[in-house]
């Protein structure tokens, strides 16, 4: 039994802890909203995070030293931030998690959005890392209607207008999986056969097992359609996603769904 010393101790940091796990987002699905322009004078800043660890907890993003939204998982939010460059931007994890953040700047111009994918990984509790990724809008509008909801506190937000934009026209023909190689990164896939037509992700079976200390724990799946699916693999020790599959059928829509 824990003497009364370290019993008090022990359910501070429980309160503590609580006091710092990530509240559902609340907000909208962004499938079905449409974000407005940056205004002439500000930079608009997204931040969206589909799947990072320590998912149980917040994510405190910053900008100019000061915080500008806290992201749980399956989740984005917004801030305005002055332009020019080389601002500030940090992501900061509750200092009672022993989370390490990340930190970088931005060359931001004015009546521009720029979008941000935020990850983070475990290694099976050993270490951590977790990062900002400068993404593409288009990449990053795919992934955010596969998973994320706008944050509770800004579901009013000025610059989130309801109702979804326009679908993207067809892909007009198959594409070529033959040059995609296992071990490629997602910039690496873009560069050789474009962007995907639709995005989804889940956890393996492995990454529900806490017995595993297999590094394949999480895979985003993008369907090109009329052609197959391309599977990333995150890493759970270096923080990347590869290419561990490239699946050939016109059907994949529908296959991607019934992966093991």
């Amino acid at each position: 039994m824990l003497g009364l010393p370290l019993r008090v101790a022990a359910g501070a940091v429980f309160a503590t802890l609580a006091g710092c796990m990530a509240a559902p987002p609340g907000g909208a699905d962004f499938a079905q909203v449409t974000l407005a322009s940056a205004p002439p004078d500000k930079a608009l800043v997204v931040v969206f995070r589909n799947h990072a660890d320590p998912h149980g907890l917040a994510a405190r993003i910053q900008i100019d030293s000061s915080e500008v939204m806290r992201l749980p998982e399956k989740s984005f939010g917004l801030a305005l931030a002055a332009p020019g460059g080389s601002r500030p931007i940090a992501l900061v994890w509750p200092p009672v998690s022993g989370t390490p953040g990340w930190s970088g700047t931005g060359d931001w111009t004015a009546g521009t959005t720029y979008y941000y994918e935020l990850t983070g990984t475990a290694g099976h509790g050993f270490y951590f890392r977790s990062q900002l990724i400068p993404t593409d809008p288009r990449l990053a509008a795919l992934k955010m209607r596969a998973c994320c909801w706008l944050i509770t506190e800004q579901k009013a937000h000025e610059l989130v207008h309801a109702g979804a934009p326009p679908a993207l026209p067809a892909r007009a023909g198959a594409v070529s999986f033959d040059a995609v190689k296992e071990g490629m990164l997602q910039k690496e896939v873009i560069d050789l056969i474009g962007l995907p037509d639709e995005i989804t992700s889940d956890y393996t079976g492995k990454g529900n097992n806490p017995f595993s200390f297999s590094s394949d724990t999480f895979r985003e799946y993008w369907i090109y359609s009329g052609t197959g699916y391309i599977a990333f693999s995150l890493n759970e020790y270096s923080n990347t996603s590869r290419v561990v599959k490239a699946l050939v059928d016109g059907e994949a829509k529908a296959k991607v769904k019934q992966r093991s």
